[in-house]
This record gives C-alpha cells, structure tokens and sequence, in this order.
C-alpha cells in the first residue's frame, strides 16, 4: 500500500507531448482518495474486533490493494468514483491475538513507530502492558496521518528517540504548517477538518478516550455527506453504514469472501457494528481454537490459527474452519 499510494502522479505535473518528459511529481491525496483508503481500513480492523482479534502490528505495509490500480487512474473528485480504487485489506496476522491473551514479548512486538505510548509502560508488577483494542485503533490513527500528510509525525530518527517522543506525546503538533484545512472538500490540496479532529482522538494519549472502530464508522456519513454535497444518507447508528456500494467489514481482510458470499456476509452486519450469524458451528470453532491456542510453539500454526478463527465471521466457510481447527489439533497431538 505504500509504495502504491506514494507513486501516484499528480497529472497537473505531467510533461506535454511538445516537451521532454519531466519527473514525476508526488502529491498528497486528496479527500476522496482518503475517505475511500481509510474507509476500508476500518471496516477490516472492525472484522477482526469483532471477532475478539487485536492486531498488534497495524501499519500500512500491513493493508494490501486487492487488485492492481486501473492504467489510466487520475485522482478521483467524486463519491461515485470510489471503485475505481481498489478495496484495501487487513491481513498479516503473524503478531496478532485474541483478546485477553497475555503478553509475553520483551517489547519487540509491533513497529515501534505506530506503537501507541502505553505499551512502552509497565504495569505495578513490573510486566509491560497489554495490547488492546485501543493500542489497534492509535496504530489506525498514525495510518490515517500518514494518508493525509504522506510521512509519520517524528522529528527523530533513532528507536530511542522515536520512544521518547511517543512516551512525551509531543509530536501531533502544527498540523496547518504540513498542508492547509479546510471546508472545501473539492480542493485537492487542503485536508477536511474532520480528517484531523479524528488523527487527534484515535491518537488520544489515554487509551479510554479512543474511538471504538463502529464510532469511528459513525462519523464517517457525515464526511461522505460533505464529499457528496447531497442530502444527508439514510444510516442505522452506530455502524455507521455509508452506502451499498462502500462495502462491508469483512471485505477488508485478506480472506474477504466475494460474490455470491458477499450477499450472506453483509446480513450478518447489525446495527450494533458487527453481529454474527451464530450456529453449533462456530461453538465447535470456538473450542478447537481454544484448545489449539495453548500450543504456541509453532508461529506458522499460530497464524494460521488466527486466520481460521477470523475467517469463521461467515457462515459460508465455517466447515472449512473446522477442518483446519481439528488438523492443527491433530497435529499438536502428534508433534506436542
């Protein structure tokens, strides 16, 4: 996803066909560009907190392009142009684990720079604190600051410094000095007041002042309103739907369902965020998972693990998950 969105030329910048080519130009994304990347984002971390999944290493060498950008793509200015970006998907589980599960890293877990300042604190006995929700949606935060500014908020370069700074909380700062705010959504060089005001409470240095995902996903009608300059859209809060064609959480994971899929995926969608489809299936799941959770011996198993446990939100592949939880469990019993 970087790389991608950081080679994307401003067409203003292009060399005429009477001239010599010039070089290319980077540019900033625009507020649509934004809205559609972020969008996506969020509604994969929902999946995964919806399954009881903490990430732990968010970032946006983690979140893939499904399919390549089209040829001919110019910034898009328009709502109904979304689909011609790609869906963006959540994945590399490696580091990932269900809630309640105890840290046991020395602080090498995740990447020190969208670590959110509590994981650098110990808690009364002596053991660092765990990760959470909260320490997902502070890592989404610095993603959607880097969206909007191109580069993460540090002065400093070593770890040590970096940590400082997280611990001190003294980076978000001077954002109007990077790139100008404003009301104009059509205005390709300035950035909505809302893309702000959101950096600053996922960032927020208390952990209980953060959003949920489905607040965050609250918010985001009233952004597409602006973007869209029409009637405000009909939504059922808190999810916070936008539109039919914007999709849904579970699109947003490396093994998102299509077609046919998608139509059972998107029932299983409540308005409180993310209610699932239960049936003895996932009860089977939940077991195997747990018994298989106790052998982290095998980091490869592990994410695979995980992978089984978020893939079970569809009712669709359930008895799939269920013969991959029963040949991890027999191979524990073999190997263990």
């Amino acid at each position: 996803m970087v790389e991608l969105w950081k080679s994307l030329l401003n067409p203003d910048e292009q060399s005429s066909s009477t001239g010599p080519p010039s070089r290319p130009t980077k540019r900033y994304l625009n507020n649509y560009e934004i809205f559609k990347i972020f969008n996506d984002a969020v509604r994969g971390l929902q999946c995964l907190h919806g399954s009881k999944i903490i990430h732990r290493d968010l970032k946006p060498s983690n979140c893939l392009f499904k399919s390549k950008f089209p040829s001919d793509y110019t910034p898009i200015n328009s709502t109904s142009s979304f689909k011609r970006i790609p869906t963006l998907l959540v994945s590399d589980f490696g580091e990932s684990i269900v809630e309640n599960t105890k840290r046991n890293s020395t602080g090498a877990t995740g990447t020190l720079e969208f670590c959110a300042p509590e994981l650098f604190q110990l808690e009364p006995d002596g053991r660092l604190k765990e990760f959470s929700y909260a320490s997902d949606i502070y890592s989404l935060g610095l993603i959607l600051y880097y969206l909007c500014f191109d580069k993460l908020p540090f002065k400093s370069e070593g770890p040590e410094l970096i940590r400082n700074e997280i611990s001190q909380f003294e980076f978000l700062k001077g954002f109007e000095k990077i790139r100008k705010i404003s009301d104009d959504a059509s205005s390709k060089d300035t950035l909505l007041p809302e893309w702000i005001e959101m950096i600053k409470q996922m960032t927020s240095y208390n952990p209980l002042k953060r959003p949920t995902t489905e607040q965050i996903l609250s918010v985001m009608p009233d952004i597409y309103q602006k973007l869209n300059q029409v009637e405000p859209i009909p939504t059922e809060p808190p999810s916070g739907a936008i539109s039919p064609d914007l999709g849904t959480s579970s699109e947003n994971l490396e093994f998102a369902v299509d077609g046919d899929e998608e139509e059972e995926t998107q029932r299983n969608v409540g308005a409180r965020g993310f209610d699932v489809d239960w049936d003895y299936r996932l009860l089977v799941i939940a077991v195997l998972g747990s018994i298989n959770l106790v052998y982290r011996d095998y980091p490869l198993l592990s994410n695979l693990q995980f992978m089984a446990i978020g893939a079970s939100v569809s009712p669709v592949v359930r008895s799939y998950v269920i013969v991959i939880e029963l040949c991890i469990f027999i191979f524990h019993l073999a190997f263990s």
